[in-house]
């Protein structure tokens, strides 16, 4: 096969793919556009919280590492935040 030839498919093969990933986006558009337009229900059906009680929480972030922990036990409440990695950047009390 030519180079000549490999280029004319590349170029077949690149206008495939731009096709489709413009009717790709066109229908993630209008699937978004469907959702938008879905009105959500209203908050209100249930009363909101007065109060939450617990002995510990903690924080995450998007990928579930745990950045922040407050607890609430007898021997020793505290605050915890924490890096990345995992290691303690602060904690009250020191």
């Amino acid at each position: 096969m030519t180079i000549k030839k490999r280029l004319e498919t590349l170029e077949r093969e690149l206008k495939k793919a731009n096709r489709r990933n413009y009717w790709l986006l066109i229908a993630v558009l209008v699937g978004v556009s469907i959702i938008g337009l879905t009105p959500a229900k209203a908050q209100t059906d249930q009363p909101a919280l007065k109060e939450i009680w617990a002995n510990k929480y903690i924080l995450v972030d998007e990928a579930g590492k745990v950045r922040a922990t407050l607890s609430a036990s007898r021997s020793w409440p505290g605050l915890w935040l924490y890096d990345e990695s995992g290691k303690v950047l602060w904690s009250a009390p020191q």
